[in-house]
């Protein structure tokens, strides 16, 4: 299929960018401005939970960092789990997460979205995890 006028085909169609830069569209801008109000709905969201939620287990995994609401959580897995993917994937399925990065062996660690305190408190009593990070993303600027 040919695209422009009569037999012409048209350039502009035939070999687009496989990554462009910013979008200098409004559309661009709207979406934008979309995913900070979503984010900050989701902070304002959590915001009533206190950072700490105590683990009602006996020995916990530790606990890093500082829950801000808009805050990602890495996971460190014991040295003893066999495999981070399918460790993380049954853990994602358990507490219904999404996996957002999963590193393998040797540093066994996997990156979950967003999750409140609470959430955090059970995971801390997996016994497959070492350690749990709360990690903030640098906010991207224009």
């Amino acid at each position: 299929m040919r695209r422009g006028r009569g037999k012409r085909v048209c350039a502009r169609g035939a070999d687009r960018a496989l990554l462009g830069g910013r979008s200098t569209s409004p559309l661009g801008a709207r979406v934008r401005a979309l995913l900070t109000v979503a984010m900050i709905l989701s902070a304002a969201a959590h915001a009533d939970e206190s950072s700490v939620v105590p683990p009602t287990c006996a020995r916990p995994a530790r606990l890093e960092g500082q829950f801000n609401g808009a805050s990602v959580v890495v996971i460190t897995l014991k040295a003893t789990a066999s495999d981070s993917q399918t460790v993380a994937m049954a853990l994602s399925r358990k507490y219904g997460f999404k996996l957002l990065y999963v590193r393998p062996a040797p540093e066994k660690r996997f990156v979950a979205s967003l999750l409140t305190p609470s959430e955090v408190a059970k995971l801390r009593c997996e016994p497959k995890i070492d350690v749990v990070s709360y990690y903030s993303a640098p906010v991207m600027s224009r």
